[in-house]
């Protein structure tokens, strides 16, 4: 995990290998990365990821392994982490350089606004096409201002959608500029 200051805008990038995977170590280094941002001169936060990947949801391998305690305490981490954002009172930008599944998808929803990459970029939550419950932190965005067609589509449904179809159900706000 990376922050640095650029213009007024703290930059927060993941960079936890395996795709950003979220495990209890990458959920640990994005707190401290949000407190630094907290305590900081940033105006704003972009959060981004690395290579093609913004973060591919939760790491199964590892979190498979936890225990019924230490489930819980993972889950009340990632829905803390997920309210943080989303009640950040400074803008909060997510830069979705790649990939976005799952609790990746669900990091990026939070943000104020929504910037995804253009490609062959899998972007949704797909969680009930696993027969995995979506924790409360993923609903609220999707009843803040989502259209009802995204909410069926990507929360019910657990579509995944590419750049242009993210867009047009109003997943994200923009495409990635060209250069």
């Amino acid at each position: 995990m990376t922050l640095m200051l650029h213009d007024n805008v703290a930059v927060l990038q993941l960079d936890n290998g395996k795709a950003n995977a979220m495990n209890p170590e990458l959920l640990q280094a994005l707190e401290a990365g949000l407190d630094a941002f907290d305590s900081g001169p940033g105006h704003a936060l972009v959060l981004t990821g690395y290579d093609r990947f913004f973060s591919a949801g939760l790491d199964l391998i590892t979190v498979s392994t936890l225990d019924r305690a230490a489930m819980g305490s993972f889950m009340a981490h990632f829905e803390r982490l997920m309210t943080r954002v989303f009640h950040c009172p400074r803008p909060v930008v997510a830069a979705v350089n790649g990939h976005a599944v799952a609790g990746g998808c669900i990091l990026a929803a939070q943000a104020d606004w929504r910037v995804l990459a253009r490609g062959k970029v899998n972007y949704g939550t797909n969680e009930t096409q696993l027969g995995v419950g979506l924790p409360p932190a993923a609903l609220e965005p999707f009843r803040n201002g989502f259209h009802p067609a995204a909410v069926i589509r990507g929360l019910l449904l657990g579509e995944l959608f590419q750049p242009e179809q993210a867009l047009e159900l109003g997943l994200v706000h923009e495409p990635e500029k060209e250069t």
